[in-house]
């Protein structure tokens, strides 16, 4: 069983279509110094039974510098 995948993307290769679902907000890739926003299911969407990935987002430092 799979438990983690990374994706390593850069700002160019992916579109975040709802910011405001991710704890906190995920507009921070552009404006802020804050590094991780999470966005998981909710529990009436457990409690529905819907599936949903637990998603991460992470500024990261690469060799190119912050990423």
């Amino acid at each position: 069983m799979i438990d983690t995948i990374v994706f390593n993307l850069t700002k160019d290769q992916f579109q975040i279509i709802q910011p405001d679902k991710f704890q906190p907000c995920a507009t921070f890739l552009s404006t802020s110094n804050t590094m991780q926003a999470k966005q998981n299911p909710t529990r009436h969407e457990f409690l529905k039974g819907e599936y949903k990935p637990r998603l991460t987002l992470q500024k990261r430092i690469n060799a190119q510098g912050l990423f």
